[in-house]
């Protein structure tokens, strides 16, 4: 863990000593003959607010290999600048100074992801407010950590359960308060696993992949999906040339073989169908989250996705209205046919909705705008929170599977029948929430960065 030393002379000179923790020689980042950082003699209260800065940060490592090191696909300083960004940095010093092949990746990823920071050479002594990422060897904080101690309104050192200093948010000013910060500016790791270790490549990588599930996600997901298809992606994140896209196709071509095998009818051509269905339920967060983990989320993957996902659902409903209309009971394959062409009618509004309104790629528009038309109603409310459970297609393509399996899969065109008529009316309910000014808002947040950037 790094150990800074105090403060030398009135005001800020831009240098800062780092040594390790025990002792030693201590050394010092230089930077064409000026260190880099700063240090000074008087030293000053602890203050009690932070305002995050919209100007220079310093990010402070203990060892530079941990900068480097890959995570998901992505080098660890980048993820860490990225995040910085996010918090209102505008530009960032890296301790210690990264070798030229190093720093332009680091920028090409800052960049892919569409953050705003740029790599000073140097600290600059007018600036003693600048926000420090203080970072320990072994381990970098995830997103999740850094974003709870950027709300604190005050500089915050992490501390694990034997209150040992693990990282800190501090003013370049209060350095040298690392080691030993009032009670009041601990802060408790909540989890273990809000320190990612490097140690471990995989689990690192699991770490990362483990903060890409979305807020919109059913149970079904949450519970059974997102294990598996993170397991997938871990690997898929390892290999540089894999892209969300080529994850996007590949969950594509699953329908035509799920309609293939549900038109071709009989009960075990239906649960193949059935099972496939489901296995494109799961098949179908691989691109979100090697896109999210990776800094690859872009408007046309967001829309592509959707498209994909609504496609998957029509032929599902297609395919097995023409297997079920060459069984003994043709009456099952005609609901289903109604089934189908009342959800083509409605994802069609929904999209033209969504193309006129907040202009984003994702369904679970609908969700937020019945939640924020409903706001005050608790019973109404309580009905969208079960209907929308149900509508997730994470949970009817597991019931599908199972139906299917179990030889009831006739049972399905009449609860698609049952379910159509409820979500016609809700997007009937929901249009003018979604064609408002601020239906920028319903944008889900995985994918509202991409469709309206941040301002300047």
């Amino acid at each position: 863990m790094p150990v800074f030393t105090g403060m030398t002379v009135d005001g800020y000179h831009p240098s800062l000593t780092l040594s390790r923790q025990g002792g030693g020689s201590g050394a010092q980042q230089q930077d064409g003959g000026a260190k880099i950082g700063y240090r000074g003699r008087n030293e000053e209260r602890w203050p009690t607010q932070m305002r995050v800065p919209e100007f220079q940060g310093v990010v402070l490592a203990d060892d530079a290999d941990d900068l480097l090191q890959p995570v998901a696909g992505v080098l660890a300083i980048s993820r860490m600048l990225i995040a910085l960004a996010d918090a209102g940095v505008r530009e960032a010093v890296v301790v210690p100074a990264l070798a030229p092949d190093a720093a332009a990746r680091l920028e090409r990823e800052v960049a892919r992801a569409g953050r705003r920071i740029s790599i000073a050479r140097a600290l600059r002594a007018d600036r003693p407010d600048g926000i420090c990422l203080v970072l320990g060897s072994g381990a970098i904080p995830s997103a999740s950590l850094l974003r709870r101690l950027a709300r604190r309104p005050a500089p915050t050192v992490a501390v694990d359960a034997l209150g040992t200093p693990q990282l800190a948010i501090l003013k370049a000013r209060d350095l040298h308060r690392f080691h030993d910060p009032p009670a009041a500016h601990r802060a408790a790791l909540e989890d273990p696993a809000e320190l990612i270790p490097l140690s471990d490549p995989h689990a690192a990588d699991r770490a990362v992949l483990a903060e890409t599930t979305k807020a919109t996600d059913g149970i079904v997901s949450r519970l059974f999906n997102r294990p598996v298809s993170q397991r997938l992606s871990a690997l898929f994140v390892r290999l540089a040339w894999i892209r969300p896209a080529h994850l996007t196709v590949a969950t594509a071509l699953i329908a035509p073989v799920m309609f293939a095998c549900l038109a071709f009818g009989g009960a075990a051509g239906l649960a193949a169908g059935c099972l496939l269905f489901h296995a494109a339920s799961v098949a179908d967060g691989l691109d979100g989250e090697v896109a999210r983990a990776t800094f690859r989320t872009t408007a046309r993957g967001a829309k592509l996705d959707t498209a994909v996902d609504m496609a998957t659902n029509l032929l599902f409903l297609l395919g097995l209205s023409v297997g079920l209309l060459q069984g003994s009971d043709a009456l099952h394959g005609y609901v289903g046919l109604a089934g189908f062409g009342a959800f083509l009618c409605g994802a069609l509004a929904l999209a033209l909705l969504i193309r006129i309104g907040p202009g984003g790629g994702s369904f679970d528009v609908l969700t937020i705008a019945y939640s924020r038309k409903f706001a005050d109603h608790r019973t109404a409310r309580a009905l969208g929170g079960v209907f929308g459970c149900v509508m997730k297609r994470d949970f009817f393509a597991l019931l599908f599977a199972v139906l299917g399996v179990v030889g009831l899969a006739w049972l399905i065109p009449w609860l698609v029948a049952a379910m159509a008529g409820p979500w016609l009316v809700v997007i009937a309910l929901c249009a003018g929430v979604i064609l408002r000014r601020d239906s920028a808002e319903l944008l889900p947040d995985h994918i509202r960065p991409v469709f309206r950037p941040p301002a300047e």
